[in-house]
């Protein structure tokens, strides 16, 4: 019950945020899903661990998406390319079952986020 009360509360969150909040909202998703892809790494948990990097893949493309580089300039190529670094270390921790690796994109995500 819970759970849908928080999916609800979320749901409701996103339909009337602002865009500044969106991003926001994604970059805890996104660390709050790379911590859980490092307890399945850490508990052996493959499937687990696989749908949750498939999940932070999707949530980087996301943020990729919500760049405009148009008025962002340099910077928002700069953040796209480290989206995509962030991408590609996600598949690579995955492949070789590497928490320190997540840890990495994590550490990223939370330096972006401030």
């Amino acid at each position: 019950m819970l759970c849908q009360l928080q999916k609800t509360y979320l749901e409701a969150e996103v339909l009337t945020a602002s865009p500044v909040r969106l991003i926001e909202i994604l970059f805890e998703l996104g660390i709050s899903t790379i911590e859980s892809a490092r307890e399945c790494c850490r508990n052996g948990d493959i499937l687990g661990r696989g749908q949750l990097v498939t999940k932070g893949v999707e949530i980087l493309a996301e943020l990729t998406n919500s760049l405009d580089f148009e008025a962002g300039g340099d910077l928002a190529k700069n953040y796209a390319r480290l989206y995509d670094y962030c991408q590609r270390r996600l598949l690579e921790a995955h492949t070789r079952q590497s928490e320190p690796m997540l840890e990495e994109v994590q550490s990223l995500l939370c330096e972006l986020r401030e």
